[in-house]
């Protein structure tokens, strides 16, 4: 493939922004090392970039309240888990307990997720 802008130069990069061929005296770098061929194109990627860093920050969140939520869950029903046991109503405590143990873990990975998410 051929440079885009010196047709006689074997291209060397890719522009990250529209695909252009480019040759290693026609590619730019932006300060995240993504190759452009324009400054037109480092903006449109910086803006790609922040968006995208905006969504992972808004998923990471949700990830949290999501564990936040299920923790919670997972206390109320063991609390009546556990009213049930002393009443001796042993069908409510049988639903009761897995609901509440289910909950539990799924706020646990739903936390764990959101922590390696967050540091890498």
């Amino acid at each position: 493939m051929k440079c885009s802008n010196h047709p006689e130069t074997e291209a060397s990069a890719i522009c990250m922004h529209c695909g252009v061929a480019l040759c290693a005296g026609c590619a730019d770098k932006t300060p995240t090392r993504r190759t452009v061929c324009s400054p037109g194109c480092a903006q449109a990627v910086a803006e790609t970039e922040a968006t995208l860093a905006a969504i992972r920050r808004k998923t990471l969140g949700g990830h949290r309240l999501t564990g936040y939520f299920c923790c919670g869950t997972a206390v109320v029903l063991g609390f009546i888990a556990l009213l049930a046991a002393f009443g001796r109503q042993w069908d409510l405590f049988a639903l009761q307990l897995p609901l509440a143990v289910g909950a539990g873990v799924s706020g646990f990975f739903f936390l764990r997720l959101a922590g390696r998410n967050e540091t890498g």
